[in-house]
Formats: structure tokens, sequence, C-alpha cells
């Protein structure tokens, strides 16, 4: 009674105590009465009040306002204020938990809201918590609202596709009716193109993939959605948990994306070889056949990482074994592969005890054993050219890396290349790479070569770097 009676008499001397109050207890006991005596004086108050002084109040405030009055709490929460960077004293979890209140106590006024914000709610987060609770009450009433423009026409926006999302994950009827609906066909999403019904599954389990998972296990086998969120799920706990991943794959009878049938496999046995690599190994025998390669190549990229020499010999035992023979060379190929995560390495050591895997060798397994050991990968390549073997280099990286790293060895290392074609390409390379940086002695070294396409093409290649300046 006598903080309230203090108000009534002298709000200003009240709120000047508070501010010299530094534990902020005072502030919280007055600004508690002010809102129930007074909710929009309170407010104009608080917002004439200091940072430090607000920063202590601030939540319990809003408590009380919400209380009071939520739809004025909702409207003050939503201001640019309580989110710049500086005087953000709540958190996102409180803003949700103000709008949830004011849906609460009067949703038509804030669904009300919601509408008049039209295409702004993409990026309206607050506003976006009444949409959200609309579509727990009906979802297809606000589905309706957030897709539909004046003239009828249809559109899926971001945020729609969240709530969709959410309410699939919550088992809502009628999101699943929704969804049967959309059109399996690419659309506009502001400055991009996608498939929602394909991207379903990315933002169900983005959402929640607990709930996105065991929303699939209820869907009837052969169901795009559930196995696009089976193989996803299986892919985030490939490295974590293998043995569930592998149950995982085996639930969607392999009817997943190419990416997802290798690269799960691959995920799980690099991390069962990393705890067991002699029950890894073992365990590869008893898989289908369409993943033992992928389980290969997780093998051996660990292998090669953690145990060479191991590797080597179980690539041996691979190779002798009619049942897996002939998926080595392409698992070997993979862990020498920079796009596999198997970074920078040098096969020279596997090649020498394993030379039936040569023909494996492709432009992956050369960039990144160029990148390595750029001399003993350029031998490599002249001495399968000088045995009649074809040789595939892709673009320019392998041999730019090779200028690069190592020119004057490059410069003398082409002229014995058996194939013309590819001694000029490497010239013209060399040439570009190294007269970026040390134009004098790539053009010493054109200058030494005699007359003819050897030395037209590094031309070519000096006058192109020389050129883009």
């Amino acid at each position: 009674m006598a903080m309230r009676r203090w108000l009534q008499l002298d709000p200003q001397s009240a709120l000047a105590e508070a501010e010299r109050d530094t534990s902020g207890a005072f502030g919280n006991e007055l600004f508690a009465a002010w809102v129930e005596l007074d909710p929009r004086a309170a407010l104009d108050a608080l917002n004439r009040s200091s940072g430090p002084l607000v920063g202590k109040v601030v939540e319990g405030f809003f408590i009380a306002l919400m209380g009071k009055d939520p739809a004025m709490a909702a409207e003050e929460v939503r201001k640019d204020k309580w989110w710049n960077a500086g005087t953000n004293f709540l958190g996102w979890n409180f803003h949700r938990n103000v709008m949830r209140q004011w849906f609460l106590a009067d949703s038509p006024a804030a669904i009300a809201a919601l509408i008049a914000e039209g295409d702004k709610i993409e990026s309206n987060q607050d506003l976006q918590v009444i949409g959200e609770e609309w579509a727990k009450a009906d979802f297809a009433a606000v589905w309706k609202q957030l897709t539909h423009d004046a003239d009828g026409t249809g559109r899926i926006t971001w945020f729609a596709q969240g709530l969709l999302a959410r309410g699939l994950n919550a088992g809502n009827l009628r999101a699943l009716e929704v969804l049967d609906q959309i059109p399996d066909e690419t659309q506009r999403m502001g400055a991009v193109s996608l498939n929602v019904r394909n991207r379903m599954a990315d933002v169900m389990i983005w959402n929640d993939a607990q709930a996105a998972l065991k929303w699939a296990m209820t869907r009837p086998e052969g169901d795009p959605l559930r196995q696009q969120i089976i193989g996803q799920s299986a892919s985030n706990f490939a490295s974590s948990d293998p043995e569930l991943a592998l149950e995982m794959l085996q639930e969607t009878g392999g009817d997943i994306t190419d990416y997802q049938m290798s690269g799960i496999p691959r995920a799980a046995f690099a991390r069962l070889t990393a705890d067991d690599p002699v029950a890894a190994a073992e365990k590869i025998h008893s898989q289908p056949d369409a993943w033992k390669t992928g389980a290969m190549n997780g093998y051996l990229t660990q292998m090669f990482t953690t145990d060479p020499g191991s590797a080597i010999e179980q690539c041996r035992v691979w190779l002798n074994d009619p049942d897996l023979k002939s998926h080595v060379p392409e698992a070997w190929r993979k862990s020498f592969s920079w796009g596999q995560g198997s970074g920078v390495r040098d096969p020279s050591e596997a090649l020498a005890a394993l030379p039936e895997l040569n023909d494996a060798v492709d432009e992956d397994v050369l960039s990144t054993w160029t990148k390595a050991n750029p001399e003993s990968a350029a031998d490599w390549i002249l001495q399968r050219l000088e045995d009649g073997k074809k040789v595939k280099l892709g673009n320019e990286g392998i041999l730019a890396e090779l200028a690069i790293s190592k020119p004057e060895f490059t410069a003398s290392w082409l002229l014995d290349l058996p194939d013309a074609g590819m001694q000029a390409h490497a010239a013209e390379t060399l040439t570009a790479n190294w007269g970026a940086y040390d134009t004098a002695a790539a053009r010493a070294w054109i200058d030494s070569l005699p007359a003819g396409e050897l030395r037209a093409a590094a031309e070519k290649g000096f006058t192109r770097i020389r050129d883009s300046r």
C-alpha cells in the first residue's frame, strides 16, 4: 500500500529512488505496483528510465504487464528497441512467451495483427509466434491466410514451410492434408526456386529431429517423405551412433539418394573403425552389397590416417576375396580423394604395395596427391603415359598445382611428356601461373624453347596472365 500511495502522490521521486538503488530490488517492486495501478504510465516511465535500471527491471515489468494487459505487452515488445543490440535485455523465448500470452488472452486481435502484417510476416519473428499458435488451433485457416494472395493464387513462404513442418511433427491431420495438396514441382521462393515437398524433410528435422523421425516411422513404407527423413536422420547419426544409423539405413530399403547410400556407410564405418578396426573390417562382410563400397571407404579413410600399413594389408586381403575385391578400387579411390574428407594424401606407398590399384587413380586422387607430393604425382603421370596408359587430368587444377608449387621442376618434367597435346596444355598452364608471380623466370623459360607448338602454347599462357592484369 505504501508503494502504491507513493506512486499516486509523487511518481517522479519514486522513479528517482529506483535509479539510485543499485540492487534493482526497489525498482522491481516499484514497477510491479505501477503496472497494477496504471500500466500506461508505468510503460512511459520504463521508456524514460536509464539503461542500467531497465536491465534490472524489464523482465519483471513485462511479466506484470502480461498479466494486466497482454495486448499492451505484445505491442511494446515488438518495438525495435527490444531487439536492437545494446538494449536486448529480453531473450527470444521471452518474446515468444509475451506473444503467446497475447494470443491466449485475445486471439482475434492477435490474428488480426498477423493478417495486417501481410508479406512482412516473413521478417517479423514476434508475429510469427501468433501464426504458430493459430496453427495449433486451426491449421487450415492459417495456411490459407499465409499461402494465398488476394487474387486466389497460391504461394508458399519460408515461414509457411516452417509452420507445415511443425504441424507434421505434431501429427496434425490438417497439416498432412495440406502436404498432400502441394504439387511435387519447383516453385519460386523469393530469389530462389525449390521443390517444397522435397525440402520438407530437412525443414522437419531442423524444427525437431526426434519428432520428425517419430512421425516418419508412422508413415507407410514407400512414402517419399518418410524415406527422406529416415535417410537424413541416419546421415546425422552416422558419426555419433553408427549402429543406429545403419539400422535406419536398412529401414529405408535403399530408397534414398545415392549420396546417402554411400555416405551413411562411409561415415558409420569410419567411426566403427576408429573404435575397433578389426571388428569393423569383419563387419563389412555382412553388409548389403550396395553398402560395401561406402563401408570400405569409411574404413580405409580412417585407417590410412591412423595405420597406413594395416590399411594396405586389409586392401590385400579384400582383393583376394571373391565377394569383396570388386569394391576395393572405388573404395580406395575415394579414400584418397579430396572430396571424401581424406585431406591431402600421398598414395605412392599404397600403389607400390598394391599395383593393381593404379587403374583406380583418377583426377580426384591426383588432385590431392599433387598437393601432398607434387614430384611423386608428376612422376606417376609420366610413367603411366610411357606405359601407354591414359591419364585423366580433369581441368587445369593438377597442372596448376604443379606449376605453382614446383615451376622449375614442371618446366623440365613437361618436356618428357610423350603426348604432344598434354605437353602443350601443361606449358600453357605453367606459364599462366608461373608468370603471375615470377614473370622474369617464366619469360626466360619461354625464350629457351625452340619455335613450334610448345613455345606457342607457353606464349599463350604468358599472354593470358599478362592481359588479365
